[in-house]
């Protein structure tokens, strides 16, 4: 992290076979260039084709590697920097990526639904993130007067960007598709875990949605409590 307390933001372009399962102290914002390739971000697991984008919050952790025989290397575009890049009222901020999106979008979307954690863009909607990370590799390579704030401002272009494309992609989506994905997930969630102490916290946690919108879409879905349907399967399970 050595280049970070100088600079605030790297950006490069990487070919790697596999990357280990790791996380930063940093905000990572990762740009896929190869087809076929499987991206673990903490315990979910994404197909990513070229374009597929996908921004990662301080304490994030993922790993990825080809999927493809013929071709078992991996080409992204990755750009690396403190919140303080941007805005030093950023810095002691706990979700970098939930506060962006406020600022973006707060008079357009429910609070509850602000994304936690990590942003992902799939469907290889470039809309020009690698023609803006390329600026910012020459950027940095060519170090010309004024190359900082350069970098400062596509970081800007590039963070706007990624915002407004992943607000497009969650709005266009049918808003119950998303919310039945979500319930299924939480079954899941509850079903493996039967006999610990679970809480709509900790599915937050796992699931990047704040436990408020959770317990909403869950009794929309299932008519019932997320309490009284965990009871429910702990009294099945005790009665088989």
């Amino acid at each position: 992290n050595q280049f970070l307390k100088k600079e605030n933001i790297e950006v490069g372009c990487y070919v790697s076979d596999r990357v280990k399962f790791h996380s930063h102290e940093f905000i990572e914002l990762v740009y896929f260039d190869t087809d076929n390739v499987c991206h673990r971000v903490e315990n979910e697991y994404f197909t990513v084709n070229k374009g597929d984008l996908f921004l990662l919050d301080v304490g994030v952790s993922h790993t990825f590697y080809s999927t493809d025989s013929d071709n078992p290397v991996v080409t992204v575009y990755n750009c690396l920097f403190e919140p303080k890049a941007l805005d030093a009222v950023l810095t002691n901020g706990s979700d970098f990526v939930h506060v962006m999106y406020h600022r973006l979008f707060h008079n357009f979307v429910n609070s509850d639904e602000y994304p936690s954690k990590f942003i992902r863009l799939s469907c290889g909607m470039d809309a020009g993130f690698k023609n803006l990370l390329k600026k910012m590799i020459a950027e940095n390579e060519n170090k010309e007067p004024g190359w900082r704030s350069n970098m400062r401002a596509y970081l800007n272009l590039l963070l706007v960007d990624v915002l407004r494309m992943y607000n497009r992609q969650l709005t266009s989506a049918p808003l119950e598709d998303v919310q039945k994905n979500i319930v299924e997930k939480m079954v899941e969630y509850m079903s493996e875990r039967i006999g610990e102490d679970v809480h709509i916290q900790m599915m937050a946690d796992t699931l990047f949605f704040s436990p408020s919108y959770l317990s909403r879409v869950f009794k929309n879905h299932m008519q019932v409590s997320v309490l009284q349907y965990l009871q429910q399967l702990r009294m099945n399970a005790a009665g088989n």
